[in-house]
């Protein structure tokens, strides 16, 4: 998989907010901002999954709050990962659902699950395994 280049040939915004998001941080008075904040991933069948956190940041450089989990998906040759939706959200997992074993997505033939656990300030390690499964997106929490 390559970055994505947009019409001008400049790099593209793998993961974007979308306008409504955009418009609700410009709308903000409270110093904070929602920003998607990707920390793992893998490429199976010529396409990229991407986790990534919906997160408040600010108004300090360390103030971070977790809103939930997304995960968006791109094809090779894409220019931008599209985020996956279930019943509206983009938020697929809470954050007192990322427990190891605790969540997972079907999408095709796949079935992705999902878990992480924080074990210091700065160090949440996550698993990701893929398996195959038939079915549409959906989300499977214990």
């Amino acid at each position: 998989m390559t970055l994505g280049l947009d019409a001008a040939g400049a790099p593209a915004s793998l993961l974007a907010l979308t306008p409504q998001e955009t418009a609700a941080n410009a709308a903000r008075s409270d110093g904070r901002q929602l920003a998607l904040v990707p920390f793992g991933g893998f490429v199976y069948a010529g396409l990229g999954y991407l986790f990534y956190d919906h997160a408040l940041v600010g108004p300090g450089i360390f103030d971070e709050e977790s809103q939930g989990t997304g995960l968006c998906v791109r094809a090779d040759q894409a220019v931008t990962c599209n985020r996956v939706t279930v019943n509206g959200d983009t938020i697929l997992w809470k954050p007192d659902q990322r427990i190891l074993n605790s969540g997972g997505l079907v999408v095709d033939d796949r079935a992705l699950v999902y878990g992480c656990r924080r074990v210091a300030s700065f160090s949440t390690p996550c698993t990701e395994l893929a398996l195959c499964r038939t079915g549409d997106w959906y989300v499977v929490s214990a």
